[in-house]
């Protein structure tokens, strides 16, 4: 078993060879990332390459809390012509479509309680991204934010029972602030 110092060896070589989206696995005991276009991960020092399409861009994944699967952003997979989320079961590398209808969906990332992913995406057409969630057992997907300038990047609470995203309110300004929500997405005033 390779320690925290050898894990961290690990990591930085996989970001030098062209990684994109190391993430640790909500257990600590594994590193998932996007490379060649695949999703791959580490155990005990070992790589595993989760997925092997090679008509698809496989990139951004993000564990889920039980550790069990993995949500991805796939471009070209299967009948798929833009960015969607899907998901890789890390013991049989089976792969499922959560989400496709043109949305450019993209940055998944779980619900605590696994019911959920959250993402940012364009839909009905528009350029700005906003933040949706899709609940697995039905596929109903639900808007979080909607608003004229982008939300990008969403994140839950430890708990659930709040949302952060980065969002570009002032038109003539170039910067991004943190929003934090609660699961109403009521705007928590300014600390």
């Amino acid at each position: 078993m390779m320690g925290r110092v050898g894990w961290v060896r690990w990591v930085c070589l996989v970001v030098l060879c062209g990684s994109v989206g190391v993430v640790w696995g909500a257990v600590g005991d594994g590193i998932a990332f996007a490379r060649q276009d695949n999703i791959w991960y580490i155990e005990d020092g070992v790589e595993i390459q989760l997925t092997n399409d090679a008509t698809a861009m496989d990139r951004f994944p993000a564990w889920s809390r039980d550790g069990k699967k993995i949500a991805f952003v796939s471009i070209g997979r299967g009948a798929t012509t833009t960015p969607s989320i899907w998901t890789v079961e890390v013991a049989t590398g089976s792969v499922t479509l959560i989400s496709d209808d043109g949305g450019n969906d993209d940055r998944p990332t779980w619900s605590p309680d696994g019911t959920q992913i959250a993402f940012h995406a364009t839909r009905g057409g528009g350029a700005t991204r906003s933040i949706w969630a899709i609940t697995l057992a039905t596929g109903a997907l639900t808007p979080l934010t909607d608003d004229a300038t982008d939300d990008l990047y969403p994140s839950w609470s430890p708990h659930g029972t709040r949302r952060s995203f980065n969002a570009n309110r002032a038109a003539s300004d170039s910067t991004s602030t943190l929003h934090v929500a609660t699961l109403a997405l009521t705007p928590l005033p300014p600390a």
